[in-house]
């Protein structure tokens, strides 16, 4: 398995790489993160998890606070 790190400098940026790399994941995903508070990237991150669970991948998502209400389908 290929180990990838990257340094993202640019914050406007930051979503665009980990939604692809969602979107690129064949075996697990493990997210952590402090707080979902944005519902529009929140429920954008949410859709594609699920997407990648549908396709197999292993999902670990650990939200310390997460603001709002999420539908899961």
């Amino acid at each position: 398995m290929k180990q990838k790190l990257k340094i993202i400098e640019n914050d406007d940026k930051y979503f665009d790489y980990f939604w692809d790399a969602v979107d690129q994941a064949e075996h697990i995903i493990c997210v952590t993160t402090y707080d979902m508070d944005h519902k529009m990237i929140a429920s954008i991150t949410i859709s594609k998890l699920t997407n990648a669970a549908k396709r197999g991948v292993k999902i670990y998502l650990i939200v310390d606070d997460l603001n709002f209400y999420i539908d899961f389908e």
